[in-house]
């Protein structure tokens, strides 16, 4: 079922198109990355995961360093003397807002990073293919990158078997075509407060989020109606998760996408990409 933890692919083999096989090296990259990290991070105590936060300090840090080092080594350079005494260093301030909120901070980021990384090799995989059906790309748009793909595959003839793969694949959780486009759209908003905004929530992605809920209103009903979503989300989803929509417009300053939702969109891209090389293949296009 579909919000079951799904991490692994199906491995490429010689019917296999080149963005797939693409697709499954840079995806296999961010999970082993992804598994280390984590990995790291549960081997540490409360008081060192605690101490990582607290003790972080990078105001001006490298610019000093770089100034220290250089008069260590007999180095006196006008530039790097002038800039250990300017006012830089990295903004370390949600972390410590994230602490405020009870929010774990380190998994906080590992979750941001992942998903960030996940968006963006299911973006390139889709331009991969768009660029091998001759798509001007000058015309893509992260945000209609679903409707674009619809259109090739229309063109192509294949859109009933693609969307029955998905439809199979998701256990019947995403059965039409607006229900594959909602659901990019809706992580494409998410994407856009880490990217553009540092994770802190701001009013345009509300009013973005906020169209976006209103415009797909019918394609999040038959979603989180259907018999499997409210299975898994009984199962994988705690008390205080359940309190909520799954697919919401987040109140607060932070935009805060928790594990389920990750979960979701793991399985999300994973399935649109092997489902799209298997359609393809298929056909024998």
């Amino acid at each position: 079922m579909m919000m079951i933890p799904t991490f692994s692919l199906l491995k490429p083999d010689d019917k296999c198109k080149d963005f797939y096989k693409a697709f499954y090296k840079q995806y296999s990259l961010i999970q082993i990355n992804d598994i280390i990290m984590n990995e790291l991070l549960d081997s540490l105590g409360d008081e060192e995961r605690k101490g990582l936060i607290d003790n972080l300090d990078l105001d001006g840090f490298e610019m000093q360093r770089n100034a220290v080092y250089s008069i260590g080594m007999g180095v006196r350079d006008p530039n790097l003397q002038e800039s250990s005494h300017e006012e830089r260093g990295l903004d370390i301030t949600l972390f410590r807002d994230l602490n405020n909120l009870k929010i774990d901070p380190l998994k906080w980021y590992l979750q941001a990073n992942e998903f960030m990384q996940l968006y963006a090799v299911c973006e390139q995989t889709i331009k991969n293919f768009l660029l091998s059906c001759d798509f001007d790309m000058r015309n893509f748009k992260e945000n209609k990158m679903m409707i674009q793909l619809f259109d090739i595959l229309r063109e192509k003839n294949i859109v009933d078997d693609y969307i029955n793969m998905i439809s199979q694949r998701t256990n019947e959780i995403l059965t039409k075509e607006n229900e594959v486009k909602f659901v990019w759209k809706y992580y494409t908003e998410i994407r856009n407060v880490y990217v553009h905004a540092g994770g802190r929530i701001t009013k345009r992605f509300k009013n973005e989020m906020g169209k976006v809920l209103r415009n797909y209103a019918h394609q999040i009903s038959c979603i989180m109606n259907s018999k499997s979503m409210i299975m898994e989300l009984e199962i994988f989803c705690d008390d205080e998760e359940n309190d909520e929509e799954f697919f919401n417009n987040p109140i607060g300053n932070i935009i805060n996408c928790k594990s389920q939702q990750i979960n979701f969109f793991r399985n999300y891209i994973i399935i649109i990409i092997e489902s799209l090389n298997n359609a393809l293949s298929k056909k024998k296009l």
